[in-house]
């Protein structure tokens, strides 16, 4: 009877029991979710997800589970290995048959769509996410949109293992690291889409003379740790990573004005769309003015 009970106990570590809330959605958000929820990694083709759905799936029940019935749907293939899920396409993407007699949604834009987080490490075993030896911290749109950060310093500010100064303004801050004893952003890498901001170290050419965020910025993520100093230069103590906005086929955009009672006025916007050809635009910018009063 023991060796029953341990034997149960060990086919299911690696299989966590999740409490499952997924509504109707893109199958890629809901993997995301899943994988977040589950502490694991998770591997797909942008091309693999792009336009397939799955139904709701709510209840308690085991991670592989859960994945053969939210992937089954979309006609796709996820399997659990030792370190991840790994997804595959198994055919094309499955057609709905409407109802009525009415136009669907237009499909799917693959760079539109909802961010689905690819990672991976060394190892051929299960690690949780409590159990990596660096931090991963991300902010998305509705978040940004929350803080609306006047500067980098701002954007940087409530992060783990850093400490701010916002107290110059939109530029020329303090950032320090834990551990480093290093000044301005010495210890930190900034990227925009991938790209290095490349920036001197000298006093008051800081990385925030160049990168101010606005509106253009949809998502960051801060990495610390040891990915941080392997795969990025001038990275000890971390790397900031700002994602901007895709171009959209249909014409859109987005303002936001800010005033304090210190004179402060603010304001940011972007606008895009499709210039024919096949071609998109995206364009935004931002401009800023402080009024002084006298007492």
């Amino acid at each position: 009877m023991t060796m029953l009970v341990a034997l149960a106990l060990v086919a299911t570590q690696g299989d966590p029991l999740l409490s499952i809330d997924l509504p109707a959605q893109p199958v890629g958000a809901g993997l995301d979710r899943l994988a977040r929820q589950a502490g694991e990694a998770l591997v797909a083709r942008p091309g693999d997800l792009a336009g397939r759905r799955s139904p709701a799936l709510h209840g308690r029940m085991r991670l592989s589970t859960a994945l053969a019935r939210w992937c089954a749907p979309a006609a796709l293939s996820c399997r659990r290995i030792a370190g991840g899920i790994v997804v595959r396409a198994m055919g094309p993407v499955p057609r709905a048959i409407p109802l009525r007699a009415r136009p669907g949604p237009p499909p799917e834009d693959p760079m539109t769509s909802p961010d689905v987080i690819v990672s991976g490490r060394r190892g051929t075993t299960v690690q949780g996410e409590l159990e990596r030896s660096y931090s991963a911290s991300h902010l998305d749109a509705v978040e940004l949109a929350r803080r609306a950060p006047q500067s980098l310093a701002e954007l940087l500010s409530g992060l783990p293992g850093l400490w701010v100064d916002s107290s110059a303004g939109v530029a020329a801050n303090t950032i320090r690291v834990r551990g480093i004893p290093l000044d301005g952003y010495q210890a930190i890498a900034v990227q925009e889409d991938g790209l290095p901001v490349q920036h001197d170290t000298l006093p008051w050419t800081d990385i925030d003379q160049f990168v101010r965020p606005d509106l253009m910025i949809e998502s960051s993520d801060y990495v610390r740790g040891g990915p941080s100093a392997i795969f990025v230069s001038n990275a000890p103590g971390g790397v900031l990573n700002l994602r901007t906005r895709a171009p959209r086929d249909r014409a859109g955009g987005e303002t936001r004005a800010t005033t304090a009672d210190y004179g402060l006025i603010r304001w940011e916007g972007y606008a895009t769309g499709s210039v024919g050809g096949g071609w998109r635009v995206i364009a935004g910018d931002r401009w800023r003015a402080i009024r002084r009063f006298d007492a």
